[in-house]
């Protein structure tokens, strides 16, 4: 018999203004968010933390995200 291979799923989108290119990619894993490599528990200031999160917030309350 054949293995099945496992799908991982993901999400990748980049988004770009004037110079500056951003790029986030949504995967299952432990539910840890990283903005430039870093926890966005550090992120400052808190209103960027807060709209960089509430996106997150939406799906998981519409059920999308376990």
């Amino acid at each position: 018999m054949a293995a099945r291979s496992k799908k991982k799923i993901s999400v990748e989108s980049s988004g770009k203004r004037k110079t500056a290119i951003a790029r986030a990619s949504v995967k299952k894993g432990k539910g840890r968010v990283r903005v430039n490599g870093s926890p966005i528990e550090i992120m400052q200031p808190d209103m960027a933390r807060m709209k960089a999160m509430e996106p997150l917030a939406i799906a998981d309350a519409m059920g999308r995200l376990a």
